[in-house]
């Protein structure tokens, strides 16, 4: 959401699953013009799950937490399956509370004395809008449902493929529990399970069909009083992370696309003479340990934007080096084009060597097309040529930061930057965003061509601090707004 907008007297009773990283209750990520815009008497009910953990939430705006002096949550929602004493962007209100808040004009409040949440009026006041079921603030356990619910999770991992998970079960009536099901995870044994004074404490062991930093515990079996085993759903976090391993050519391959998984580089891969190469993968983190490996060779066209080797990094990509790569792209117009499309995470010990991306007709065109969040440290780019439209970086095309980050450590040379459009520059095109400090970028020996706002560096830079900037053995060709940095 953008610009300058009111969401007023609002409220929100729907449950939210995701593994985004900005999540929020009724507004998921607002960039707009904050102290002109009007988010006040709000409220939201609804529990709320994202695999990025609980700071990558907030219970009215994903992306801001202070909204708490004239929001309203309910004190018994559940964030990541508990529930939390943390505002998280709300005052919470007890259900007493919620039931005499006022919400305003728009609404009757008739049902109240049953529990039941306000309905809308038309516009004219007169009437109740079409089609609203009663909806009960708190229908969490409703007459004659088991009741089992979730104290407490501990996973550890006794090595890099098993997780052993225990669990802690409020188990009041103390039914029969048999297992777990847990999202994205094979449990292979029950190790212990033991039920006593209305607890159930319960250990599996668990190999994971899906490679993140946390899972999705989904649901309790249990026997009911005809001993048919059934399944109480819950919503809760396991906090245990795995890596897919990548070591050859076909493990490449087998990367699940449409997925954000964790995979770990284990040796260089040589895609020499090797065709329909898995390309346009989402990842949330790509990464080596200790050494960096090298993904080299590799030859692509596409014929639409938003496109390249990687699609989009959502965490982390560390260690890793691209050598030997030539990436086209034929399309007519378009935004987002490069090795990486679009990076939302940290960017750490990266090497770009022998690099052609082309892409005359598209805007966002670097190594990295687009970055919007994530730090950056030790990059290195030789012998590195990007073609493109506007907005065009040798690193990246267009960065735009909302949040405090670091950049640190870039050193480029023999960089080739060109654009038929504005913003273009050796290290990035555009920086826009929150005030950011830049320290120790260097680059020698480049040739950095565009219209307007062409540097040796940075095209643009619309906010920030430039610490230990050097360009040396470089040209730099523009109509205005030309420099050196």
């Amino acid at each position: 959401m953008y610009g300058t907008v009111n969401i007023d007297s609002c409220y929100s009773k729907v449950d939210i699953s995701t593994t985004n990283d900005i999540v929020g209750g009724i507004i998921g990520n607002f960039n707009g013009v904050v102290n002109n815009s009007s988010i006040v008497n709000n409220l939201s009910i609804g529990n709320i799950y994202t695999t990025s953990g609980i700071d990558s939430l907030n219970r009215i705006v994903g992306n801001n937490p202070d909204t708490s002096n004239n929001n309203y949550a309910y004190e018994n929602q559940l964030l990541n399956g508990y529930i939390r004493s943390e505002e998280k962007g709300a005052a919470l209100l007890n259900r007493d509370e919620i039931m005499n808040l006022n919400l305003g004009e728009s609404y009757n409040y008739d049902g109240k004395a049953e529990g039941l949440l306000p309905k809308l009026y038309n516009i004219e006041g007169t009437e109740l809008l079409p089609n609203q079921e009663d909806i009960l603030l708190d229908d969490t356990y409703e007459q004659g449902a088991v009741k089992l619910e979730v104290e407490s999770i501990e996973a550890t991992k006794p090595n890099t493929t098993e997780a052993e998970i225990s669990v802690r079960i409020n188990n009041p009536k103390e039914i029969e529990i048999t297992g777990l099901e847990i999202e994205d995870m094979t449990i292979t044994s029950i190790t212990r399970l033991v039920t006593q004074n209305e607890i159930t404490s319960i250990t599996v062991r668990a190999t994971p069909n899906r490679y993140y930093d946390s899972y999705k515990f989904t649901g309790i079996k249990y026997k009911n009083t005809s001993g048919e085993e059934q399944t109480k759903e819950v919503e809760n976090e396991i906090q245990v992370q795995f890596y897919k391993e990548i070591y050859t050519y076909e493990d490449w391959q087998s990367i699940e696309e449409g997925t954000y998984q964790n995979y770990r580089l284990m040796a260089d891969i040589d895609f020499s003479g090797r065709t329909n190469i898995k390309n346009n993968i989402t990842v949330n983190r790509l990464e080596a340990e200790n050494n960096i490996y090298t993904l080299k060779n590799i030859d692509l066209s596409y014929n639409t934007a938003n496109t390249g080797l990687i699609n989009n990094v959502k965490t982390s990509i560390k260690n890793i080096g691209f050598e030997n790569v030539t990436l086209t792209n034929g399309t007519s117009s378009g935004d987002y084009f490069g090795i990486i499309a679009s990076n939302n995470g940290n960017l750490e010990g990266l090497r770009f060597k022998n690099i052609t991306i082309t892409a005359k007709s598209i805007r966002y065109v670097g190594t990295i097309g687009g970055m919007t969040s994530g730090n950056i440290n030790n990059i290195g780019l030789d012998n590195v040529t990007v073609i493109g439209k506007s907005y065009v970086g040798g690193f990246i095309g267009y960065f735009y930061i909302g949040v405090n980050i670091d950049v640190n450590n870039i050193t480029a040379n023999n960089v080739t930057v060109e654009g038929s459009g504005d913003y273009e520059g050796g290290i990035m095109g555009y920086q826009n965003g929150i005030y950011i400090e830049m320290s120790n970028i260097s680059i020698s020996n480049s040739d950095i061509t565009g219209n307007n706002y062409t540097g040796g560096v940075f095209g643009r830079v619309y906010q920030g601090q430039l610490n230990y900037f050097t360009v040396s053995g470089s040209n730099i060709t523009g109509n205005s707004y030309v420099g050196r940095s």
